[in-house]
């Protein structure tokens, strides 16, 4: 009898063991993916400070879309390039992105959440508002594939 619980408590060392070390990988994935999207958000934030449309757009996926009031949805980097080009035209890009949350949902899917805020050709202070980004991991590294701002 002593010789069986010694095994089973070898077994269940190893499991516990093997569980931790487990749940370890899961958080460096989590944390590379965290640190590798708030990267790639500042990129962002700076192609539109700089005006760079072809940058900024190239962190969008081929077949991604944008989500924003008073606007019709744009799906795929053309309409992405139109809208942004027209955005940079206007005065009304992007000039800051605060995230407040980036849940991973699985290793390659993550959604962004925060305040940003634009330039406004209309009014004299620039218009704060919410946003979300739904990323995808490619092989070349997280893109965008829908940003949606409220």
């Amino acid at each position: 009898m002593y010789a069986f619980l010694q095994n089973n408590l070898k077994i269940t060392n190893f499991v516990a063991r093997s569980i931790l070390e487990n749940m370890s990988m899961s958080m460096k994935i989590i944390d590379n993916a965290h640190d590798e999207i708030m990267e790639r958000g500042k990129e962002l934030v700076e192609c539109f400070k700089n005006g760079d449309i072809g940058g900024a757009v190239s962190m969008y996926d081929t077949d991604a879309e944008l989500l924003t009031s008073n606007v019709p949805i744009c799906r795929g980097i053309d309409a992405l390039r139109i809208y942004y080009t027209m955005l940079k035209k206007r005065n009304e890009l992007m000039i800051n992105k605060e995230p407040y949350e980036i849940h991973t949902l699985s290793p390659f899917l993550a959604i962004e959440r925060g305040n940003c805020v634009n330039n406004s050709s209309v009014e004299r202070v620039p218009i704060k508002s919410r946003y979300f980004i739904l990323w995808i991991k490619r092989d070349i590294g997280w893109m965008i594939m829908q940003d949606c701002k409220l």
